[in-house]
């Protein structure tokens, strides 16, 4: 008999996947889970806001989703610090150098594998369709081992489409 596609799932589902640039080499990050949910919406902005100079103004695509980080994952218990610290690297503005004086935020890629929540969302035909800026991060740690190391957290994210 043939089998159907459709209610199998992957032996191994593709995670959420960061990647950006520290201005000094590629970073990215593989999330240990991905995200029960994600929400994209469209808000303007302020004339004269300060974002308004990176060109996060209306017209935008804002996408906001929660990492869920659990000690269980990693070799080591205090391996999650690691890659939260990673993703508050992206709200941290950048020198823009010569092509873009001032501070920049760093442009990240977003993956989420086969879901594509994000194809055919961009409103630019620039060569930063697809990528976005961190522009929110609220990091929450809720449990923690005995030497006061955090064994969970949730990083709340917003992005702003570049």
């Amino acid at each position: 008999p043939q089998s159907s596609a459709a209610g199998k799932r992957a032996s191994n589902p593709m995670k959420v996947q960061l990647s950006w640039s520290d201005g000094k080499a590629n970073q990215s990050l593989t999330a240990v889970y991905n995200p029960a949910s994600y929400r994209i919406y469209d808000a303007g902005m302020l004339a004269g806001s300060h974002a308004r100079e990176q060109n996060l103004s209306s017209g935008k695509h804002h996408l906001e989703f929660t990492l869920f980080f659990d000690a269980a994952g990693y070799d080591q218990p205090g391996d999650l610090t690691k890659d939260t610290g990673k993703v508050a690297e992206l709200i941290k503005p950048l020198d823009g150098g010569k092509k873009k004086p001032g501070r920049i935020l760093p442009e990240a890629k977003l993956d989420f594998g086969a879901a594509k929540p994000l194809k055919g969302l961009s409103t630019s035909k620039a060569k930063s369709a697809g990528k976005w800026y961190l522009v929110k991060l609220v990091e929450h740690y809720d449990k923690f081992g005995e030497a006061g190391e955090p064994l969970r957290a949730n990083l709340d994210l917003t992005f702003v489409e570049a």
